[in-house]
């Protein structure tokens, strides 16, 4: 006789774990989502193909270098020292970049003298830094940023920041 619990259970489903299950889903999702932004993102003049969805990949993949790189220019540029790293990915709508060895000499010093002056300076620093690299983003994706959270750990070095991302606009897109 069958146990009544295992009889009603289907085979497939009995022998996976449910979390695992869920999450696989949620992925599934998740890169469902990304990849109908990533075409709403790209803009229209790209040209058409048989895979839209890999093509929009693609030139995502081509991008978010392209963005990481000249936000390192940015840094150098403007700092006089670039990051270690910069990571960026995007998810739906949202712009995630990720900043390794952000802090100057200069600013951990700042940082560190504890001065309420010396850390205002090294916020002002970073709130200017931030806006540069809106501007830095709008231009490389040709989109506006709705709005951006960042901030910067100084004790680790490291910046984050997520840019919230409008629908592209119908211009042409400027790559430098």
């Amino acid at each position: 006789m069958q146990d009544p619990v295992s009889a009603n259970q289907d085979p497939v489903s009995a022998n996976q774990d449910p979390v695992s299950a869920n999450n696989d889903v949620g992925q599934s999702l998740e890169r469902q989502l990304l990849e109908e932004t990533l075409c709403q993102l790209l803009p229209a003049s790209i040209g058409s193909s048989s895979a839209p969805d890999e093509q929009a990949l693609s030139i995502a993949d081509e991008l978010l270098p392209i963005i990481a790189a000249a936000i390192e220019q940015l840094y150098k540029e403007r700092l006089g020292k670039p990051p270690q790293q910069v990571n960026c990915d995007l998810l739906s709508n949202r712009l995630v970049v990720w900043i390794e060895g952000s802090i100057t000499p200069v600013e951990r010093f700042l940082f560190e003298e504890g001065t309420r002056e010396a850390q205002q300076l090294c916020f002002t620093v970073d709130a200017l830094m931030y806006r540069h690299i809106a501007a830095l983003i709008e231009r490389h994706l040709n989109v506006k940023v709705i709005t951006m959270i960042a901030d910067t750990c100084y004790q680790q070095s490291c910046t984050g920041l997520i840019a919230k991302l409008s629908a592209p606009s119908n211009k042409p897109s400027s790559m430098g």
